[in-house]
Order: C-alpha cells, then sequence, then structure tokens
C-alpha cells in the first residue's frame, strides 16, 4: 500500500449546526477565525496536540489551486438551503491520511448523506480505490472493488444494496 493518498470529498451537512459545530468546520476547513477552546468528544479531536486549519497544514506543501478545503452554509439552491463540506486534498501521507479519515468520520456525525461522498485513490499507478460513504451519520470505508464496505469507527458492515 501506498504511503501517499488523495482524498476527494463532497458531504452535505445537517441545516442545524451548534455554534461549536460551525465554528470547528469553519476553523478547520476554511481556515477562519480561531481555534475553539473546547472540542467534541471524538478519536480526531483527543488524539492530537493541536488541531489545525486544513488550509494551514496545506499551503506548505501544495502549490495554491492544487487542493480545495471549503466548508459552505446555507448556499441557495432549487431545493432550498444547504451546508456542506468539499475537500481535494491531493499526496496526503501516512499516517495523516488515517488521521484525516478520522476527521471525516467526525463530520459524517452532522451529515445528513446517505450512499457515497467521496474517495481515497492510492497514488501508485494501480490506484487502489477505497469508496467512502456515509449511512446514518457514520462513515464507511471499503474497497472499489468489494461490495461490502465497513464501518469506519465500529464493526458494522454494509452491502452494495445498503
Amino acid at each position: 500500500m501506498s504511503s501517499h493518498h488523495t482524498i476527494s470529498l463532497n458531504l452535505s451537512i445537517k441545516n442545524e449546526l451548534s455554534e461549536l459545530e460551525h465554528g470547528i468546520l469553519n476553523y478547520v476547513v476554511n481556515g477562519r477565525g480561531s481555534s475553539p477552546s473546547s472540542w467534541p468528544a471524538h478519536s480526531y479531536f483527543s488524539t492530537r496536540i493541536k488541531v489545525e486549519s486544513l488550509i494551514n497544514m496545506y499551503r506548505d506543501f501544495v502549490a495554491d489551486g492544487q487542493f480545495v478545503s471549503r466548508f459552505w452554509c446555507n448556499d441557495r439552491l432549487a431545493s432550498g438551503r444547504v451546508n456542506g463540506v468539499t475537500l481535494l486534498l491531493p499526496s496526503i501521507t501516512s499516517p495523516y491520511n488515517w488521521e484525516m479519515l478520522a476527521f471525516i468520520d467526525w463530520m459524517a456525525s452532522l451529515s445528513d448523506a446517505n450512499g457515497f461522498v467521496g474517495a481515497m485513490v492510492d497514488d501508485l499507478p494501480s490506484q487502489t480505490i477505497t469508496l467512502l460513504s456515509v449511512f446514518e451519520k457514520k462513515l464507511f470505508i471499503g474497497n472499489a472493488k468489494n461490495i461490502e464496505v465497513g464501518a469506519y469507527s465500529t464493526n458494522e458492515k454494509r452491502t452494495a444494496g445498503y
């Protein structure tokens, strides 16, 4: 397995966010505002010494425009107002790719999505693809060649029929 992956994600987020949840998404994803004084009880936040914005983490390694990190809130679409997160994070090295999956797992708990939301692609020529799906506010990951996906933080399994 390669030590470099590209993660792409397009995740809808519930409309009713707490002030803390909104602040964390705005800080970590958009790089705006200040670091919250408290963090949710989740492995991504409890195992880190300091939570930084993705923009600050990436700006020294990737040229501007080669990555996307965006949280939007109350954008107007024909179907009404929506919130969401879009990420395109190229060449993430291990163990940071697994840390990013932990952050996506936390965001899944805020999501109203059910189904495929993104992928993690190995940067080797074989380009092994790991699918990212959300069901009932949980992140599931699975190999694209497999029809079964497993929950990121539990042993729960789902098949392609969801």
